[in-house]
């Protein structure tokens, strides 16, 4: 389907997918987009997965020492940095970068 139809149509492209239904959209005769059904589920087999492989017994320790490599704190050595609420990271400023520096990032396209 090309992306002008998909556009003057895009209820029922929406109820098709609704229905199971995989749609390829094209521009130019270049795959663009592919709408189709939501994975429907709740969770529960993302649940099951979790409980049969459990971290190995250095997982911690792994995690601790990854930790460390920031100036921020380090439980395994005892060291801490305080900061203040309007500190950020190394002491800049926290405050919210205005939206005009904020670009979207690029998808490469595949074929």
């Amino acid at each position: 389907m090309t992306a002008t139809e998909a556009s003057r149509s895009f209820a029922a492209v929406l109820d098709s997918a609704g229905h199971g239904e995989t749609i390829i959209v094209t521009r130019g005769g270049r795959r663009i987009a592919v709408i189709g059904p939501a994975p429907s589920g709740n969770g529960a087999a993302l649940n099951d997965v979790l409980r049969r492989f459990l971290p190995d017994e250095d997982f911690a320790a792994d995690e601790a020492s990854l930790n460390c490599t920031s100036e921020w704190s380090c439980p395994a050595s005892g060291r801490s940095r305080s900061v203040s609420p309007a500190e950020g990271p190394r002491g800049k400023s926290a405050r919210p970068t205005s939206h005009a520096a904020i670009r979207p990032a690029r998808v490469a396209s595949g074929p």
